[in-house]
């Protein structure tokens, strides 16, 4: 990766310099073409755009653009957009087949990140389906045998294209509670694709499960709590 400075921007890249256009395009001129809208919310603008003949994901972290706690630790680390393009390059890298990065740009303001855009190349697929089950829990093993997690382990996640898994979205960290970090990723899985736990190869009865499982319920139920004082306060 090649990290330079253009205009106002940090700029960390795979080493093509037309991506300076790109960059004018998204930012200056608005000229760009997109093929659909992906995403739209607060969380995150996601689209598929083409350039050059290639399809690619452009995608802007709004709501972590915007949170003054996550800009104020962007003071001591990358913003959201540097690291998602290192963990692309990084799962890569082991052999963990993932989108392959483009580029990453972030404006700082007083140090502290206030815009961020994020480029990669698209992967065709689908989410996998019913069938593809037991590919997606085996990609799930190899990124734990390779002493990560996948950090958003749900199976919108595990894209199948016809031939193989593909992972997604990934924020890979290491392992350090052992199995018991390993039962948590299947756990969270399991409740986006109900039915895939009769892949699962660990037992529900074992010390790792059961702290998992635990640390799991407590979790969602400070969502659900957190949820309701907002409604609350709306």
């Amino acid at each position: 990766m090649i990290k330079e400075k253009y205009k106002e921007w940090n700029v960390l890249y795979t080493g093509e310099k037309y991506l300076y256009d790109f960059i004018d395009n998204i930012i200056y001129s608005k000229n760009l073409l997109i093929l659909k809208e992906l995403k739209n919310d607060q969380r995150s603008l996601v689209l598929l755009v083409t350039h050059m003949g290639k399809k690619l994901i452009l995608k802007s972290p709004l709501e972590k653009n915007r949170r003054k706690w996550i800009r104020f630790t962007t003071l001591f680390r990358n913003g959201e957009a540097f690291k998602a393009i290192l963990n692309m390059e990084r799962l890569n890298n082991v052999g963990i087949r993932t989108n392959n990065p483009v580029m990453a740009i972030e404006k700082r303001v007083f140090g502290m990140v206030s815009d961020s855009w994020i480029l990669f190349e698209y992967e065709e697929g689908e989410p996998c389906a019913e069938e593809h089950y037991a590919l997606a829990v085996q990609k799930l093993k190899e990124i734990h045998a390779k002493n990560m997690l996948h950090g958003d382990a749900q199976i919108r996640n595990f894209l199948y294209n016809g031939k193989e898994v593909i992972t997604i979205d990934c924020n890979p960290k290491r392992i350090w509670l052992g199995n018991i970090s390993k039962a948590y990723e299947y756990i969270y899985l399991e409740k986006s694709a109900e039915g895939i736990d009769e892949h699962f190869d660990f037992s529900r009865s074992s010390f790792s499960y059961k702290i998992a499982q635990k640390y799991s319920d407590l979790y969602w139920s400070w969502r659900r709590l957190k949820r309701k004082i907002r409604r609350k306060k709306t």
